[in-house]
């Protein structure tokens, strides 16, 4: 029909409803060998996914092999989402319980950029799809955290960003008062700067048509691409009066 069609993968959570999944590791101990060095805690947020060593080479090979198949049934990119997985291993992780922490935020953004750039050789260079496009979900703030080498190679594995509650934002999952996250918005609109396309979801309910109004409104003021939507995004809502082009 014409579309762009993006593929969602995480790159920084284990799903347990995916193909790759064993059903057998959940109930193997950290010590356990049958259990994979990669995988790590259940993320409490949300009950079957599972935080990953982002930087394990079988980690990114299992990445890898889902990005093939991607591929191999004809979608034109990848959406990218935890990113922002490396904030967890700089930050939180020793916290939560892990035995292992990056040294600092930057070597942690600076493997997660190693990662996208070889996401991004693989499928442009190796499968030879040179406009395959990669979106990242949220973790802007990796062009800041990482170094000014990754940054750089960073800005140029990418086509776009996907962000969430960038206006709405709040505890709950749908229609929180308008709570703009400037700091996140100011980054966003570095990426509209350098001619990376910004795709902003806030989380609206049909009928909220004063919020979805404003919304729309500061979207387009920025430069952003808007969809208000359920957090579900179990459907593609058409807002009244916001038809897309």
């Amino acid at each position: 029909g014409g579309k762009i069609v993006l593929a969602y993968l995480s790159i920084g959570e284990a799903e347990d409803y995916r193909g790759y999944w064993i059903p057998e590791w959940v109930d193997l101990g950290f010590s356990d060998p049958d259990r994979p060095e990669w995988l790590v805690r259940e993320n409490p947020d949300w009950p079957g996914n599972y935080k990953v060593k982002y930087l394990h080479p079988d980690w990114q090979d299992i990445v890898i092999s889902y990005l093939d198949r991607i591929i191999d049934q004809g979608f034109d990119g990848i959406y990218m989402d935890i990113v922002d997985g490396y904030w967890y291993w700089s930050n939180e992780a020793t916290a939560a319980g892990e035995t292992e922490q990056l040294a600092s935020v930057e070597e942690a953004a600076d493997r997660m950029v190693d990662f996208i750039t070889a996401i991004a050789s693989h499928s442009r260079i190796n499968r030879g799809i040179s406009d395959f496009i990669l979106c990242p979900q949220n973790g802007s703030f990796i062009v800041h955290d990482s170094s000014s080498v990754r940054a750089s190679a960073y800005w140029s594995a990418i086509d776009a960003i996907g962000a969430e509650d960038t206006f709405f934002y709040g505890d709950l999952d749908e229609d929180n008062p308008y709570n703009p996250q400037n700091d996140v918005i100011l980054n966003l609109d570095s990426f509209v700067a350098a001619g990376k396309k910004v795709l902003a979801t806030d989380y609206l309910s049909a009928g909220n048509n004063a919020d979805i109004d404003t919304f729309y409104g500061l979207c387009k003021a920025h430069g952003f691409i808007p969809f208000a939507g359920s957090r579900n995004l179990d459907s593609l809502r058409i807002n009244p009066g916001h038809e897309p082009d």
